[in-house]
């Protein structure tokens, strides 16, 4: 797949992912929602400064951002963004996070 149609499909998959609109990111990222369109249509190939301020606002690595995800990561997008929300998280919040997790699920069943 072209370079510029992987990134405008990856950007266009973590926004909806983020549940963020392209307002929503277009001011977390400090660009015009246009121009957001614009690169989610492959239509603009924008710098590296603005790839990674996209990436920044989606909270993902610029990597993400540029190659397909495994299968398996495909097969359950809330997990992984569950696991994205935690990495910056230290042990002891994690074990707290997932406490609550925990209770969450049994008021679910």
């Amino acid at each position: 797949m072209d370079i510029h149609k992987l990134l405008a499909k990856r950007i266009r998959e973590e926004r909806k992912l983020a549940g963020f609109t392209l307002e929503k990111l277009a001011e977390a990222a400090g660009i015009t929602p246009a121009y957001i369109a614009h690169i989610e249509a492959a239509r603009k190939h924008p710098t590296l400064e603005t790839i990674s301020k996209i990436a920044f606002a989606l909270n993902v690595p610029i990597s993400e951002l540029i190659s397909e995800p495994p299968i398996s990561e495909k097969a359950n997008p809330a997990a992984n963004k569950i696991i994205r929300l935690l990495k910056d998280k230290s042990t002891r919040q994690q074990n707290l996070i997932l406490e609550f997790v925990k209770i969450a699920c049994q008021l679910c069943d």
